[in-house]
């Protein structure tokens, strides 16, 4: 909504409503008086502009009767012609809402790219056709190379069954989410390496599915020590049964 501001002449109902006053109220009042205290020290500036210029846009930081810090985005002209005195008009919309949910996004999305860059699991994003779009270090690290040149694969190259792929598209299309597939990727120098693969799909605004998103846990390690335990128990076994049979 905009609202038209006459300094120190008259002021629309909105506007005063805004800031916290009655119009009579506001009537004599300068700008600077409901400019927040830290950047009255602008306003100077500001009048020096508009007389240079004949007219000024932007943003100022306003403070209502109660305190609160409002965002309005103003355009404002000199009038010079037909008035007995120069006079400010100026039409200001308030933005702090949509300034404020920016400033959120902005923040929401550098909280995001700390813990993708952060996550010691490798995290990537890729198309629907699974083209790969952003990966984190980890995955090039899982990869073994760099970040550079996983970026110009397609997922599909990375599983060494490529049924893997198909299982985690299928689940992942008809749930929307992936939780712990166990499945064996594939190093960049040929070996082999066991992952539990985590994943959701990516949407447009429309809803329409454009790509996935995952987290791929090693467990390599794991696994092979769970494959020596595995080892071992038989070996265990067996000797049992020769000692037994030594025995009889």
């Amino acid at each position: 909504k905009w609202g038209w501001l006459f300094f120190n002449a008259s002021i629309n109902p909105w506007a005063a409503r805004v800031l916290g006053y009655r119009p009579d109220e506001m009537l004599g009042m300068s700008v600077r008086d409901v400019l927040a205290p830290d950047v009255r020290h602008e306003f100077d500036q500001y009048i020096a502009a508009i007389r240079t210029e004949g007219a000024a846009q932007g943003l100022m930081l306003l403070q209502t009767r109660t305190g609160e810090k409002r965002i309005w985005e103003y355009r404002n002209t000199l009038r010079t012609e037909g008035v007995a005195a120069p006079v400010v008009r100026g039409m200001a919309r308030d933005v702090t809402e949509r300034r404020r949910a920016e400033q959120a996004l902005r923040e929401s999305e550098e909280r995001y790219r700390t813990l993708f860059e952060s996550a010691t699991d490798a995290v990537y994003v890729t198309t629907r056709s699974g083209q790969l779009l952003d990966v984190n270090e980890a995955a090039a690290g899982l990869w073994g190379g760099p970040r550079e040149e996983l970026l110009r694969l397609n997922v599909s190259e990375l599983y060494a069954d490529p049924r893997d792929r198909e299982r985690f598209v299928e689940e992942v299309e008809r749930q929307g989410v992936v939780r712990n597939l166990e499945i064996r990727a594939r190093h960049r120098d040929g070996s082999v390496r066991d992952c539990l693969v985590s994943g959701s799909v990516r949407r447009a605004a429309d809803g329409t599915v454009i790509g996935y998103q995952g987290v791929a846990h090693d467990i390599t390690g794991r696994k092979r020590a769970e494959d020596m335990v595995r080892a071992s128990r038989v070996r265990l076994r067996a000797l049992a049964v020769e000692l037994h049979n030594v025995r009889e």
